[in-house]
Order: structure tokens, then sequence, then C-alpha cells
């Protein structure tokens, strides 16, 4: 902060106006230190994108036109978006749309919208990434790349320059392809004469721009050799029915192919397909512990889902309004969809026709999946590009389509208060059953398996299920004089971060339960898990899914239909908030009984590498009280 050793206010004030126009002149001077970049490069890029823009909005066009998704307001909002960007070009990058700009025959509804796509379309090109795109667009056209603000001006410039042009020729491209296509059909109806050659198509970018030989660059540029788009071994592109089975069958092949994955992919290149990128990417990823089988499925799945919603089989075809198209796709998507292997036969027309028969709580995903779902697809794609040297739309951006979260985090589950949790321990599976087969009916038997201890114990530690119902046989160990649960990933289940391996004390009331006695008893039989019923039947399947339906009847029943929806994760919400009431109990032996990170870097750098003293966390379980 520049400090100025003043009396005077008035004097002050002026000082600073005159040294604040100082500052501005010399950091413009420093700014038009390089250059502007040559009219002929500007052109050159305006007609190079105008021509990728014409493109992409004609098929954006033509899709939602054709596939019965087009809406009376789509008109409009396109229309709003030219206004927002032609306002953009004009009036510069305001960080509202200016007042003047305003038309007073506007409806209020279509000021909104231009209101929107203003913001919308300002944050999306000052953003890094967009930055980064449009640098790199330009940097492959041009041989060298952008320097400077001025620069990246004149390219920002040039973009909107040509979106705007762009959208603009959209009505009258339409209104000549329709004339063309009129023709096309008086001739052959004529019979007269062969048939013409059908309407001129946008070249490639590649075929269309010739790159000028002469720039700032005095650099020879390598030129490197050509590269011929390949499928990976086995796998073909779909020509019938596009099905999840058949995208599946894709999978399966490009993952029998084995590829090696470290290889130059000038002289040996990858399959442009998205399964074979997807299957390399999760071999490549599990190498270094990023994956275990079961995330590995979830990847092949989310990719399928993609290619399935958007018709897109191969990498350099995939575009910005697919990722837009897949967004909105997955809003309209049952949510039961996949639960049955049948629906893996189904196409996207006859999934589409299902959900038009479902009530809207049936259907779409919450934000926070849909966005998981991003970060897959946009993971693939980086590999793709950045160890395969796969050709990937420098304009894809998935930050812009992520969907806000509706709820707080703290907000998205709620928790059980004492009174929920008393009811819910009341139920036969804990007080007496009439049997094993009948755990919802109340008689003598107390069936101590791992319907009876995983809810129990996750009340009691605040573990996660899926990190209990998975507990190795050996994972109960004594420690500093008592008992403790030790939590920590093994090959059949991976944790949820670092910082979930840790060691939990055991209750007084689990020991009074006899959780010690199951435990030698499933070590005398040899078994490798605790609760050795709960063992996945596939890689697919979690170990708390032979649990799921009579947990979820469970608290249905004493919940009164549990219109919280409240869960296991409820009753470790329930626990953070016991602990975070309870006198003496520290903030770092909570997060660490919870396994949750430190919240700065403070206390999760300079905390001890083991956790919190096991006495300590020992004294903070003991003070919760009994649930029954």
């Amino acid at each position: 902060m520049l400090r100025l050793p003043m009396q005077d206010e008035k004097f002050a004030h002026t000082s600073i106006e005159i040294l604040s126009q100082e500052f501005i002149t010399l950091f413009e001077s420093f700014v038009c230190l390089q250059p502007p970049l040559p009219e002929n490069l500007v052109h050159a890029y305006i007609h190079a994108t105008l021509s990728e823009s014409l493109e992409t909005i004609r098929r954006q066009h033509r899709m939602a036109w054709m596939s019965g998704r087009v809406r009376p307001e789509d008109g409009m909002r396109r229309d709003a978006l030219l206004v927002a960007i032609e306002s953009l070009v004009e009036d510069g990058l305001q960080k509202t749309f200016p007042p003047s700009a305003i038309d007073p025959d506007w409806s209020p509804a279509f000021l909104e919208a231009v209101v929107h796509q203003h913001a919308t379309e300002r944050d999306a090109i000052l953003s890094p990434q967009r930055t980064e795109q449009l640098c790199e667009a330009f940097r492959k056209l041009a041989g060298f790349a952008p320097h400077g603000l001025e620069h990246i001006g004149q390219i920002r410039e040039a973009f909107l320059m040509a979106r705007a042009t762009a959208l603009r020729s959209l009505t009258s491209q339409h209104e000549a392809q329709k004339e063309a296509f009129s023709t096309l059909a008086s001739r052959i109806m004529d019979t007269t004469g062969p048939a013409p050659a059908p309407p001129a198509q946008v070249e490639p970018l590649s075929q269309q721009v010739t790159p000028p030989t002469h720039h700032t660059n005095p650099e020879p540029r390598p030129v490197a050799p050509e590269r011929r788009d390949v499928m990976t071994p086995g796998v073909s592109l779909i020509k019938g029915d596009m099905t999840m089975d058949a995208i599946t069958e894709q999978f399966t092949r490009a993952r029998d192919a084995d590829e090696v994955t470290d290889r130059d992919p000038e002289t040996a290149p990858f399959g442009i397909d998205i399964a074979g990128a997807c299957e390399r990417s999760i071999k490549a990823h599990m190498s270094i512990g990023r994956l275990d089988p079961k995330t590995a499925d979830s990847r092949r799945s989310r990719l399928g889902v993609f290619m399935l919603l958007t018709g897109v089989q191969t990498i350099p075809e995939i575009r910005q309004h697919h990722l837009r198209i897949f967004v909105e796709q997955m809003k309209r998507l049952p949510r039961s969809f996949l639960k049955s292997s049948r629906d893996g036969r189904l196409t996207l027309a006859e999934v589409q026709a299902r959900a038009n028969g479902l009530p809207n709580d049936d259907l779409g995903r919450a934000p926070s999946k849909v966005n998981s779902y991003l970060d897959t697809l946009n993971a693939v794609f980086t590999y793709a590009r950045s160890n395969e040297g796969t050709e990937v739309d420098v304009r894809i951006d998935t930050s812009i389509l992520r969907l806000p979260e509706t709820k707080r985090a703290r907000g998205k589950r709620a928790a059980f208060n004492v009174e929920e949790r008393r009811r819910l321990f009341e139920h036969p599976i804990w007080q007496g059953c009439k049997s094993a087969a009948r755990r919802h009916d109340t008689g003598p038997d107390v069936v101590k398996d791992g319907l009876f201890w995983v809810p129990l114990i996750v009340a009691y530690t605040g573990g996660r299920m899926e990190e209990v119902a998975g507990l190795p046989v050996g994972a109960i160990i004594a420690d500093e004089g008592g008992w403790g649960i030790d939590i920590r990933p093994h090959e059949e289940r991976r944790l949820k971060n670092l910082q979930s391996t840790r060691l939990i004390p055991v209750h007084k009331h689990l020991l009074e339960l006899g959780l010690m006695e199951h435990q030698a008893r499933m070590a005398a039989r040899g078994e490798t898990y605790l609760f050795p019923e709960l063992t996945p039947t596939s890689s697919k399947r979690k170990f708390y899914s032979q649990i799921a339906y009579n947990w979820a009847k469970a608290r249905e029943r004493q919940l009164d239909g549990n219109p919280r929806k409240l869960d296991a994760h409820s009753l470790r919400h329930q626990l953070n908030q016991q602990l975070k009431e309870l006198p003496g109990v520290s903030k770092m032996t909570r997060l660490d009984l919870l396994g949750h990170a430190g919240e700065d870097l403070n206390e999760e750098v300079y905390g001890a590498a083991e956790g919190m003293p096991m006495a300590e966390k020992r004294a903070a379980i003991d003070l919760l009280p009994r649930i029954w």
C-alpha cells in the first residue's frame, strides 16, 4: 500500500488521481510493448472460427429440430444470445448488460433472457479455461502463441464477432438450404437431367484455412508426420441401433485389446474411439492406485451413458453442444434406468418414450451426480489429449455446464435426532425377531449378523456404511488397554480418501453386546471378513448391498415411512453433532474419529501423522450415551 504523508485532504485526493492516471499510462505502455497481431492472422482466425461456429450452430439447430427437443422459447433464446454477444463486441465486456442498449419494445421475458445470456457469455469468455482454449486454437492456426493482454483481447474480439455472424446467418442459411432442396426435388420430379450436386458443406477447419506463411515468430515450425485416425484393435463403430448393450460390447472389446499405454502416439497411434480411450485411462489410473474395479466400472458406465444420450462414438467428434445435450438429457433420464438388465436393449428413443410416461419425481439426477459425470468425462478427455495425442476440441469446457447445488453440504442429508435413533433400534432386528428369515416380525431371536452389527457400529463410531460392512476379520485390534476398529482400504474396498484410514475406539455397549465374541467365531471359521455374508457377489456391488433392502425396510417401519429420508449417513451426522456438543472433545479429535481432513493447512499438515492420541479418542467415544 502506498502511503502519502499529506495533511491537506483535497490535495491528497488530487495527488492520488494524478498518480492513478500515471500508473494507467505506464501500464498501457507495457501492454503495448508487443506489436498487435497482424490483421491477416486475425482475419484467418475469424474465418476459421466462423466456419466452425456455422457448422456447430447448424448441427445443433438440426438436432433440436429433428429430435423433437425444440421448444417455443428456443427462438427467443437464440435471438437473446445474438443481442448479448453483439453487445459484448460493441460495448465491451461490461459486468452487466448496458441500459443504453435496451430496446423499449422488448418484452420482460426477452430482456431477462438477454441479461442472463450477457452474464453467461461474459463470464465464459473471461474464464481462464476459455482463454486458454482460444489461445490454443490460435496457436494451432498461426504456429505461435499469442503474447500479452492485447493479443488476448484481439482473439476474444474475433471469437465474439465470429459467433455473432454465425448466429445472424442461421436463418439465411436455413432458407438457402430449403431453396436448394426444393430445386433438387423439382428436378427429380421432372426426371430431366442428372441430379444437381448437394448444397456445399463447410469444409473441415484443417482443409479450409491455410495458416499464413509470415508471422512474428521467426523460428521454423517443425512439421509433424500426418496421423491417420485409427480405432482400438477389435473395436468397430456401431452401425445399427445404439443401445447400452452395443456400447458395452465396444468397451469389452477395447478392454480385451489390453494395449500398451506407454508408447509414442506419433509412431503407434491410439484409437480415437471413446471406449478405447476410456479403457486405457482405466488401465493407467488403476496402475497408480487412482481407481479400483468398482470405480472403473462406474467410469465405463458413465462414458457409455454419454454415448447413448449424444450418439457420439469417437473423441475428436465431440463438441461443446454434445455436452449441453448430455446435461439436458440427464435431467429427463429415468432414475431407474440401468437398474434392470432389460434397459441395456433400449435405444435412446425408447428410453425417452419411457420417460414421457413417468412423473417428474422419477426423472433426472441430482446436480452433484450430473457434475460428477462431467468430471468423469473431463478426466477421460484430458487423458486422451495429454497421454495419447488425440484431437480434443479445445473449446470443450465442462466447467460452464456444472449445475448449481440446491442445498448446502450440511443440508444434503438430515441427521437423526435422539428420539428417532431410539425408535429405529427398537426394531426386531435388534430387540428380537421371529427368525433369521423373518427379521421384521417380533419374536425371541436376536440374530447377530451383519444386519445387526453394521448399523450399530456406524451409530457408535460414525463410520461410513461401506467402511464398516467391509471390515476384515482382523480389523478389531487391541490398543492402549482397549479395543479399536482399524479402518483401512483392502483389495475389495477402497476408502473415500486418505484421512479415512483411522483407528476408532470400540464403545462399551458394543463390547457388552458381544462384538469381540463375534470376531472370535469368524476368525475360528477362517473367514476373511468380519461379516462374510455381506461379501459382494460381483465387482459392481458393495458390501452393504446385501443388507440394503432390510435396512431400508426397518427405517420405513420404525420412522413412519421415513419421510425425512434418514439413512446410515444420517447416523454419522448425528454422531458428529453429539461430539460437537460434548464437553472436552476437541475439534481435531472429532475430525479424526469421522475420517475428515483438517479444515486448513495448519490442521492438516502439521498434525500428528498417526492422528489424535487413542486415549483422547476413547474418552470421547465413552462419553456417548447408550442407544438402549
